[in-house]
């Protein structure tokens, strides 16, 4: 008799236990208007939206989606914003920083997340904003160089000290760690690169190329590429197109993953979380270029695994 009382029990508790679970789970899977601030409409941006949907699709979460491109010439920030908060949109998605910049000058209420975003200074204050930072940790680029160039000790790298100093910092702290040496070279204007590069060639065994829109540009490209050429000294590019105008390699992102990264985020605020509470992430996949006739003209010795795992190869 008390078995059977106990049995009786037993049941009831799973039974409330189950019921509990489909009320968690409805919670959950209830609509949500999210609004998705495209900054132009290429295929990258489309890709890393698609993963956000995905992710979000996939955990039941039924999403009203409104998306808004930023390269459409009818686009007004400030209506758009005003009707997010007449409709109370719960998460705002943006993509690229101008997408950031519009959602952080008009929202500082509605949670944001963020993706394909690089040293936006916004962000850091934004108590209401988190998401994927484009930018690899110091530890993740040092790593790989050296599988990349195992024999290699002296990085050489050139930076705006107005844009990269924090960066730098790092990088030598890092470095030390790892038993490198960083040979830093300042640059306050363009007219300084070219001694700050024959420093490079003294001290330094490769060239590490950072985002800087002053010292790495459109117009600095050909001497940076002709000065690796001329002293054999190779030059880690910021992207494919570095890699096929003539730099041994560059990393790169996986643009669905990076949305799926911003997905998980958006998921953790609809739990409860608030969007300072939930960390800033670097992407975790890398899918990295090579250009296999800098190396072969440098007489660098590529591995063939890392010649079968990157992502893109230029050989001739």
């Amino acid at each position: 008799m008390g078995t059977g009382k106990t049995i009786s029990i037993t049941k009831r508790a799973m039974v409330a236990l189950f019921v509990l679970c489909i009320m968690v789970s409805a919670v959950y899977a209830k609509d949500v208007k999210n609004v998705a601030l495209l900054s132009n409409s290429t295929v990258p941006y489309k890709d890393v939206f698609t993963g956000f949907q995905s992710y979000l699709s996939k955990h039941g979460a039924k999403v009203n989606y409104h998306i808004h491109i930023m390269d459409d010439d009818i686009f007004k920030p400030k209506q758009v914003i005003q009707k997010m908060k007449e409709e109370k949109t719960d998460v705002i998605f943006v993509v690229g920083n101008k997408a950031a910049d519009v959602a952080l000058d008009y929202s500082a209420d509605t949670p944001v997340v963020f993706s394909m975003i690089l040293k936006n200074k916004k962000l850091r204050n934004a108590k209401n904003a988190t998401g994927v930072i484009l930018e690899f940790p110091v530890e993740t680029e040092f790593s790989f160089l050296r599988q990349m160039l195992p024999e290699v000790r002296r990085i050489g790298v050139v930076y705006n000290p107005k844009e990269n100093s924090e960066k730098i910092a790092v990088a030598e702290g890092v470095a030390k760690e790892m038993g490198l040496v960083l040979y830093a070279q300042e640059v306050n204007n363009p007219k300084a690169l070219p001694n700050a590069l024959k420093n490079i060639a003294k001290h330094s065994d490769v060239l590490w190329g950072i985002s800087d829109s002053l010292v790495l540009n459109a117009q600095t490209a050909k001497q940076i590429l002709l000065f690796s050429f001329r002293n054999n000294i190779p030059f880690c590019g910021l992207s494919p197109s570095w890699v096929e105008a003539g730099a041994l390699y560059s990393l790169g992102w996986d643009y669905t993953d990076i949305g799926t990264q911003g997905g998980e985020a958006a998921w953790k605020i609809r739990q409860g979380n608030e969007p300072n509470d939930v960390p800033v992430v670097a992407p975790r996949t890398i899918r990295y270029s090579l250009n296999l006739k800098t190396a072969k003209h440098m007489k660098i010795k590529i591995t063939e695994e890392l010649i079968s795992n990157a992502h893109q190869v230029f050989k001739e």
